[in-house]
């Protein structure tokens, strides 16, 4: 993105001061994604089944934009570079085990590991300005499991469950106040 202004300030008998700006953008954010499935039945009804599962999310991402003011603008010219990564990574395993005619217990479990950093800088006149930069890594991890009990006796059905999640967080600034 590109684009031109021109900022006018004053009127009504106050002296006008003007100066004018162009700024130019460019952004990348690109994306990976995928999984691995592993299903293995031990019966022929299909019936009784074990189901691992891993997902990976992947997304780095890029911004550099400047800010670059007329000569007789008292406003420094202005540079910042923005560096994002965003990574997730999903763990799952689902059990099923028939109990007896219309019984079921399934049991599971889910690990996600959320990880997303940040590193961004700012310049004025070329020069870094630490005191407007941060950079930081935060971390959600998700912990949860499961177990699942259901049943039907002829006309009448019965479902019962249990879960139970735990989630962590943790984020460290680098650089910055955060």
């Amino acid at each position: 993105n590109n684009g031109t202004s021109l900022t006018t300030i004053g009127g009504n008998g106050i002296d006008a001061y003007s100066y004018g700006s162009t700024t130019d953008t460019k952004m990348s954010r690109t994306s990976f994604n995928g999984s691995l499935d592993y299903q293995r039945f031990f019966n022929n009804s299909h019936t009784h089944s074990l189901a691992l599962t891993y997902q990976l999310n992947y997304s780095p991402a890029s911004t550099k934009m400047s800010n670059d003011f007329s000569s007789a603008s008292a406003l420094d010219d202005r540079y910042s570079d923005n560096q994002e990564k965003t990574t997730n990574h999903t763990f799952q395993v689902d059990y099923s085990l028939p109990l007896g005619v219309g019984q079921t217990l399934s049991l599971g479990g889910k690990l996600q590991l959320h990880d997303a950093t940040s590193d961004s800088k700012y310049y004025l006149k070329d020069v870094y300005d630490p005191s407007s930069s941060s950079e930081y890594e935060y971390k959600n991890s998700i912990l949860a499991g499961y177990g699942e009990y259901a049943g039907n006796f002829g006309n009448f059905g019965a479902k019962a469950g249990l879960r139970y999640e735990y989630t962590w967080q943790d984020v460290e600034y680098h650089l910055g106040n955060g």
